[in-house]
């Protein structure tokens, strides 16, 4: 037995997994001889265990703040996280994000020593935004407030469109025109680290500027077009600001051209409906039978085309989630949702929204006059032209993923060789320090650690604390937390408080999505439910009839989208993903900022 113990752990080392084996044992034969030794074993087959319970952890129930921090809020960049962080964005990813907004905020601020040394934290595997200032950093702000505010908004535009966009679309070109993959592997893991800090930077410069002033001028707008100028019969103030192009709309705009373009080739048009996504996007350049090849072939040209100029969008600031580029199934669905027939024509839509934004505008130019026509006038232009500017600029955060995910798929390929994990994508699982200390060795030729096990139990706490429902602020108070005292959000009864984004009242079926993963499980008209909303999620809108989520508020993208579509949009309720389930009937009120679940 011991001898067959030794063997089962030869095999199991060799192939870095779990395995089940078969083997047999050689008894004497008549003559009193075995077959290969009296006693002997041998080995018919080995294949790795893939029925193996995987490891389980319970949801997290304390939330309690690291040392040195005594306030933190799930609120600005941290929007963008709305998931429990994988384990390399939490260490790598957090590393970047903390040195660019630092430098950010110390130019605003014009010193180093007033915000927090980690101004994003993690709490339970979720970002939280560190506002754990002292009363001399407090003091220093108030009294600095008038320069910090000059700083921020002083060629804020300019930020964007001629320092922060241009220094980061050269960084991404720089790497993509250099042969990568024959670089060492620590040099692989810098340039992961340079593309990172980059798409951090470039939102940097989007939340030092344009991202405030169309929070400000929308909301001075709004104040002014209320207070001064709207009767009971005119348009809320959001009208006015509807019918522009963004990228987000374009893309849309894109995938319907695509599915009409294939709606009048009669043998791919059937072969787009009939056949699962996923066996379109695993199709690659095979002609499917019964489809032209020159059809074939101007599908995947045009797809790829999209894809090349809108892959990039993100659907969460965590690089270890695939942005279109790497997975196009959902922008599949998207395009086979309008080459069905269903959904609404991007283009009419804008044209028709751009028209009512014409006449609205020039009616209240017709009835107003004098100072208030100048004000109207003048905070109508300032929040038209930061608008598309915030839309396009977040659109473009994740320029740099497609690429740098591909260099970590490299590092984790070049791990798996050295037996170090099972996958390539088990890198994302592995913290910064894991990695690096990996590829250091690898360009020393020397063996690596197995950290495979590792993986599974990391898997286990992510998942545990994806079903826990992380505060918005910390500390909590009596087990609520500042976000719910302060609004009132309810976990109790049927109802569900948040931000009254886009108006309109809707009945219908909840979708609960959590990702591009759950992309394909939405039907038309039903009310989409998700943690938050990115620009990646655009193509989605075309299909809902109205928006839940658990963050974001009046101007965050889900809102402004929402909008664009005509559909009601409550945001900001906390809890949607937790206490909604997916085949809920549920009533949306955009205009009162309440979800009612009617029917479970």
């Amino acid at each position: 037995m011991a001898e067959l113990v030794r063997l089962g752990r030869q095999i199991e080392d060799l192939y870095g997994a779990p395995q089940d084996i078969e083997w047999a044992l050689a008894l004497p034969s008549p003559a009193g001889r075995g077959v290969g030794g009296e006693g002997s074993f041998a080995i018919l087959q080995s294949r790795p265990i893939t029925a193996l319970p995987k490891p389980e952890a319970a949801p997290p129930t304390k939330w309690k703040l690291p040392e040195n921090a005594y306030i933190a809020m799930r609120n600005n960049i941290v929007e963008l996280m709305a998931e429990p962080l994988s384990p390399l964005f939490g260490t790598l990813g957090l590393a970047a994000v903390n040195a660019s907004m630092g430098r950010l905020l110390s130019d605003f601020f014009g010193r180093t020593d007033i915000m927090p040394a980690e101004l994003i934290i993690t709490v339970n595997e979720y970002a939280y935004y560190n506002g754990s200032i002292s009363l001399v950093g407090m003091g220093r702000v108030l009294l600095g407030s008038v320069g910090i505010m000059r700083r921020m908004f002083t060629g804020a535009v300019e930020r964007w469109t001629k320092l922060g966009r241009p220094r980061y679309v050269a960084t991404v070109e720089r790497w993509q025109a250099v042969r990568w993959r024959d670089l060492p592997a620590t040099e692989i893991l810098d340039a992961v680290r340079e593309l990172a800090e980059a798409a951090i930077d470039a939102y940097g410069a989007l939340v030092g500027g344009v991202i405030p002033a169309a929070w400000i001028t929308e909301g001075l707008f709004t104040a002014v077009y209320n207070t001064l100028i709207k009767r009971r019969s005119d348009p809320p103030a959001a009208a006015y600001l509807l019918g522009f192009d963004s990228i987000p709309i374009l893309a849309t705009k894109s995938l319907y051209d695509l599915a009409e373009w294939a709606r009048t080739r009669d043998g791919l048009a059937a072969f787009l409906l009939r056949t699962p996504t996923a066996q379109i996007a695993a199709q690659g350049d095979r002609t499917p039978p019964d489809v032209d090849e020159i059809d074939w072939r101007g599908w995947r040209d045009r797809f790829q085309a999209h894809l090349q100029r809108y892959g990039h969008t993100i659907y969460n600031l965590d690089f270890a989630n695939p942005v279109p580029a790497d997975d196009p199934a959902p922008l599949l669905e998207a395009c086979k949702l309008f080459l069905s027939g269903q959904g609404t024509n991007p283009h009419v839509r804008q044209q028709v929204s751009a028209e009512q934004r014409e006449q609205a505008t020039q009616a209240v130019r017709d009835r107003v006059k004098g100072l208030r026509l100048r004000w109207f006038a003048k905070f109508l232009g300032l929040a038209q032209k930061y608008a598309p500017l915030r839309e396009d600029g977040l659109a473009e955060v994740g320029l740099s993923y497609p690429l740098l995910r591909r260099m970590l798929h490299e590092l984790g390929q070049r791990f798996v060789q050295g037996r170090m994990i099972t996958e390539s994508d088990d890198i994302y699982w592995l913290i910064q320090d894991e990695v690096g200390q990996g590829a250091s060795r690898l360009d020393r030729g020397e063996a690596l650690d197995d950290l495979s096990a590792t993986v599974p139990q990391r898997r286990a706490i992510w998942d545990a604390a994806r079903r826990a429902v992380p505060p918005m602020a910390l500390p909590t108070i009596l087990g609520k937390d500042i976000a719910q005292l302060k609004k009132g959000r309810g976990r109790k009864g049927n109802t569900l408080k948040g931000v009254a984004a886009s108006p309109g009242t809707v009945a219908a079926a909840a979708r609960v999505l959590h990702g591009p993963e759950d992309f394909e499980q939405m039907r038309p008209g039903d009310v989409l439910v998700a943690a938050i909303t990115t620009p990646a999620w655009t193509p989605l809108f075309a299909m809902a009839s109205a928006v839940v989520t658990d963050v974001g508020g009046p101007l965050s993208h889900g809102s402004i989208v929402a909008r664009e579509y005509g559909i009601p949009a409550v945001l900001g309720t906390g809890v949607a993903t937790r206490r909604i389930k997916t085949g809920d009937r549920v009533r949306v009120d955009g205009e009162r900022g309440r979800v009612e679940i009617l029917e479970s």
